[in-house]
């Protein structure tokens, strides 16, 4: 007697290895925005040390200097902010995965899986979003700073 067992097909290992690549990207994502918020502050700082420099030759606009100063000092600040220590896009430890699901089938422990890095990539994402945020304002605040840098040295060479 040949009996059909029909075993239910469920795509639970294409999930998991789709929500492990999206977790991971994240964290990716993460690393490349403390990346570019550190050479913001860089940037930032060499702007305010040529603008610091910039001689006192009775230029026609003395707050163009003041104004570079002040612009890459709240660049600096602003990226500053972005580094703002935070946690997120924690997921369960694997001892608590052995504690608690230990007997039940892979599949079921792997759903388990799946939905904490769901969480925490909805997690990661809010705080890349938070450092996106600060980062551009770094950025704008960067490129006034370089343009009253720029005038001023200008205004230096047309005086």
């Amino acid at each position: 007697m040949v009996t059909n067992v029909v075993k239910e097909q469920t795509n639970v290992a294409l999930i998991y290895d789709y929500a492990r690549e999206m977790y991971f990207d994240r964290k990716q994502n993460l690393r490349s925005l403390d990346t570019r918020l550190a050479t913001a502050i860089g940037f930032a700082g060499l702007t305010l040390r040529f603008a610091a420099e910039l001689p006192e030759l009775g230029l026609v606009e003395p707050r163009l200097k003041v104004a570079a100063c002040g612009l890459a000092a709240l660049a600096t600040v602003v990226a500053l902010k972005g580094f703002v220590s935070q946690a997120s896009g924690e997921v369960m430890r694997p001892d608590a995965l052995l504690e608690k699901f230990y007997y039940d089938s892979d599949e079921q422990c792997r759903l388990v899986i799946v939905r904490q890095w769901q969480s925490a990539s909805d997690a990661l994402s809010h705080l890349a979003a938070a450092k996106s945020y600060w980062l551009n304002r770094s950025v704008i605040l960067l490129v006034l700073a370089a343009l009253s840098f720029g005038a001023d040295v200008v205004l230096a060479v047309l005086s």
